[in-house]
């Protein structure tokens, strides 16, 4: 962003990130002025109606002029993003300075805040996130405050979506944290503990976690600040307590109020630190000490110590009500009625939001397990206790990916490299249970039996947690047309277990694919719900996600039935089509994790191989990958329309910037590849019931044939220079890893190029067609290889430090591959004889690391890289946690 001109504002730099977006300096080049412009994240206006009423209560608050509000210039839409221009204030926040203010300059702040709210409510304008970081301190001494751009006028509908919560834990309002309506009065609380903080270094609500200072709030009267400060005015007491009252009919009605009772505190003070002075230079002038100008000290008497029995019987009733306290807070009501909070990703990573998302929470809702991506496109395990701030990163676990807990919460499986492993949620080595190619999901009971999806295509197995060969659990029905089994969760009685299925949608039902119940001991195995997703089981609830929808239905354990009607719960949540996934989880505690949805703010980027971006394609952006052509001016590409439930394939003129549909099939059409010619794209579909290759001419004319299929399933990666053969990875049913052949289309004939234990995927044909480049994770990770095509045993590793995608260059002297999705590597290769000679590996390109990046495609001649990355930066960063979703339920 910085040095660019967005509208009439030209970026200077950055100077903030946040919860509710990136901050920039701005020269506003019209008005030749600076401001700062505020770019909001995407769940601000994930919808039209959203971005409508936003765009109204923030040009509301641009009608606010008044000295002691940050004033809002404009508000504005550029390339789908919202922001807002607002006046440049040079200083420090309130925060930064907090620490080194005087009581009389903390009550003159609390008079300048307090004034610029009643200004604010006298026009129905509520800001609910009054804190230390809203508030600026000028250079002039002038207090500030910010964000009411993000404000919501009063009646007005809530700007975040229902059950959702603004504001910033340790400065809500009772009403605020629990979920309730809110007015002006919101403001005063928060307010309250502002002003608290300000003058006693402390805040009124001291749990040690998010959950512990929401029970404060709701249920603990704050301590005066008299017994905190003793030298501080008890009337400060009595202004600041009925701040904090918990009934907000109790406090102060309008900040107009606040104003008068601190003026007049301000002036009894001033008049009591004046009487004292004088008699302290009075007695040094009695007693012929030279008075100082600037120095005078307030002394306090201090009372002897005495013992009676009033003071026992209190200290025993103090005694008495912290053991109820304890006793209700551990017993009674751990959590309040409903609470939503937020939680940022680890420094310097994002969550990977791929495919569905990589979260899970555990079974105890103490802590969630997720993926996360450095800025190197690097994927590791994390967990991060509930209650605390600090995520802790599980080393030994590189792209690991689809997380799942073990019963008890103490262990955590995951897909990584072809296997399916374990480790110590409080970190450790790694084990390997199995092998799982392309694993889609598990699920772990608690006598220690895993059933999980191994790839991509089949059914679904079961093996030992302790380790072994996992051997075939269900069994794909033809009738139903099903390719796969996918997403397993057991009920309470850890035998019966809810999956997904996915199927070829070859018939023509609105819902085809839907979801079963299975069972380990018995033949269970019974259609229960109609919709493409998984599943979360708790306390006689089911959730799974259709029509753009979070949906929970009672369900009895007993007849293992539904019962009643689905209830909506919450709406977008990132969700991933092609994978039957959407991002949440839930504990055995009431306790909800999801990720929302940032499909929206996808698109595919051609780089140039010297890192400048030749083009950008916003619609039609890849589900699973996409192909250059020969001659590198056409994209295919395998995409969704939107809403849709299948990928076709759709080319892409890139000098024309337009997109035009090949397929139409209701079954999923993906990994397509071109002729050399251009005339032709072949392509892999389940519309037979297994993935297949087929071919459709480029032009849109004739109909789809069937080239190549059989048991196993087939993708496509590759068309062989002269156009007479098609590279292929394989897997067969039940099979946990991937093999190569290659299919001669003139002779009709397969021919298996390498078969083993390990995971070979992604083959290129070199030139020549004598050679074959590919990856493997026969070292545990996966890297370049190359092999002749006639079979014989030579092979010479390409890549030193890991490698996907790899892509040999039409002059045969080059292959080029991506590292980690960030880094674009050649290496020259050459043949001598039967060897290959591997030259020294050299970056071509390192990308954009401000984005989540996955490279889909490098062009014959090596200068066009195509990425498709993400732009919504903060839903990469921020994930929610909703207590007691039950309560949601209850609402509808």
């Amino acid at each position: 962003m910085i040095g660019k001109t967005i509208l009439q504002y030209e970026i200077l730099e950055q100077l903030g990130e946040g919860g509710m977006g990136v901050v920039y300096k701005a020269k506003d080049t019209k008005l030749d002025r600076l401001v700062a412009l505020k770019f909001l994240p995407a769940n601000v206006s994930s919808t039209d109606a959203d971005r409508q009423r936003f765009m109204q209560e923030a040009k509301s608050a641009a009608t606010l002029s008044h000295p002691n509000i940050c004033t809002v210039y404009d508000v504005q839409e550029f390339d789908g993003q919202l922001f807002i221009a607002m006046e440049y204030i040079e200083g420090e926040t309130l925060r930064d300075r907090k620490n080194n203010i005087s009581f009389k300059q903390s009550i003159d702040i609390g008079i300048q805040v307090a004034e610029a709210l009643a200004a604010a409510h006298e026009k129905g304008i509520i800001h609910r996130d009054i804190k230390p970081e809203n508030v600026m301190l000028r250079k002039d001494g002038r207090a500030q405050i910010m964000d009411f751009g993000l404000a919501k006028q009063q009646g007005a509908s809530r700007l975040t979506k229902q059950g959702s919560t603004v504001g910033t834990i340790g400065y809500m309002s009772p009403e605020q944290v629990q979920g309730f309506n809110v007015d002006h009065r919101t403001d005063i609380f928060s307010f309250g503990v502002l002003l608290y903080e300000l003058v006693s270094g402390q805040s009124p609500f001291k749990g040690m976690h998010e959950t512990a200072i929401i029970y404060e709030i709701v249920n603990v009267d704050a301590e005066p600040v008299s017994i905190i400060k003793p030298d501080l005015p008890t009337d400060l007491d009595a202004i600041l307590l009925e701040c904090l009252a918990k009934d907000p009919d109790e406090r102060y009605q309008s900040a107009k109020e606040i104003v008068k009772d601190l003026r007049k505190l301000k002036r009894e003070s001033s008049k009591q630190t004046a009487s004292r002075v004088l008699a302290v230079r009075q007695s040094q002038i009695n007693s012929g000490i030279r008075p100082q100008t600037a120095v005078f000290e307030t002394v306090h008497e201090k009372k002897p110590f005495s013992f009676n029995i009033w003071m026992l019987v209190s200290a025993l009733s103090i005694l008495s009500l912290l053991v109820l306290l304890t006793t209700y807070f551990l017993f009674v009501k751990t959590e309040p009625e409903l609470m939503r909070l937020s939680f940022e990703s680890p420094a310097g990573e994002f969550f990977n939001s791929s495919v569905g998302g990589h979260m899970e929470i555990s079974p105890d809702g103490k802590a969630i397990a997720f993926v996360a991506s450095d800025s190197l496109g690097r994927d590791h395990l994390w967990v991060r206790p509930i209650f605390s701030s600090m995520p802790v990163l599980l080393q030994g676990t590189e792209n690991a990916y689809y997380p799942f807990w073990s019963w008890d919460s103490k262990m955590i499986a995951y897909f990584a490299e072809g296997k399916l492993k374990k480790i110590d949620a409080g970190g450790g080595p790694s084990f390997t249970i199995c092998e799982a190619g392309s694993g889609r999901g598990g699920a772990w009971n608690r006598d220690g039996i895993i059933v999980f999806a191994p790839v991509s295509g089949g059914p679904l197995h079961q093996v030992p947690s302790a380790g072994g060969t996992s051997r075939q659990l269900t069994f794909l029905d033809s009738t139903e047309f099903e390719v796969n089994h996918r997403w397993p969760c057991f009920l309470p009685d850890q035998d019966h277990f809810f999956y997904s299925v996915q199927t070829t949608k070859a018939s023509l039902a609105e819902d085809a694919e839907h979801i079963r119940i299975g069972s380990l001991s018995d033949a269970q195995n019974k259609i229960i719900i109609r919709a493409s997703s998984n599943t979360a089981y708790n306390h006689g609830w089911v959730m799974y996600y259709k029509q753009n929808s979070l949906l929970a239905q009672r369900f009895s354990e007993g007849s293992l039935e539904l019962k009643g009607e689905p209830i909506p719960i919450l709406e977008n949540l990132l969700y991933a089509q092609v994978r039957s996934k959407a991002a949440f989880s839930l504990s055995q505690n009431n306790r909800l994790v999801f990720l929302g949805t940032s499909s929206a703010d996808n698109e595919m980027v051609v780089y140039g191989y010297n890192g400048v971006i030749q083009h950008i394609i916003k619609s039609k952006v890849a589900d699973i990958t996409a192909a250059f052509s020969y001659d590198g001016n056409y994209i295919a590409t395998d995409a969704s329309e939107t809403g849709g439930k299948n990928s076709d394939l759709w080319i892409h003129d890139i000098q024309r910037n337009s997109d035009t549909r090949l397929t139409f099939d209701k079954a999923d059409e993906i990994v397509p590849q071109w002729t050399p010619d251009g005339s032709k794209i072949y392509f892999s579909s389940n519309r037979t019931g297994v993935y297949s290759v087929y071919e459709k001419n480029s032009n849109g004319t004739g109909d789809e044939k069937l080239v190549y299929g059989s048991s196993a399933p087939a993708y496509i990666t590759d068309v062989s220079s002269d156009g007479k053969k098609l590279m292929l990875s394989l897997n067969t049913q039940g099979a946990q890893k991937w093999d190569l052949g290659s299919y001669d289309l003139a002779e009709n004939k397969f021919t298996s190029l390498l078969t083993s234990e390990f995971s070979e995927w992604l083959g290129k044909f070199s030139p020549d067609g004598k050679w074959y480049a590919y990856q493997s994770n026969e070292t545990g990770k996966y890297e370049i290889y190359i092999r002749p095509t006639d079979g014989s045993p030579s092979k010479w590793q390409v890549s030193t430090n890991g490698g996907t995608g790899p892509t040999w260059l039409s002059s045969g002297k080059e292959i080029i591959f991506s590292l980690n999705d960030q880094q674009i590597i050649s290496v020259p290769v050459s043949a001598a004889g039967n060897q290959i000679v591997i030259g020294q590996s050299k970056l071509l390109l390192k990308l954009d690391t401000g984005f989540q990046t996955g490279v889909l495609n490098i062009s014959r001649d090596g200068k066009k890289i195509l990425v498709r990355r993400s732009l919504n930066i903060q839903a990469l960063k921020s994930a929610s946690l909703i207590f007691n979703w039950q309560n949601l339920v209850e609402k509808k």
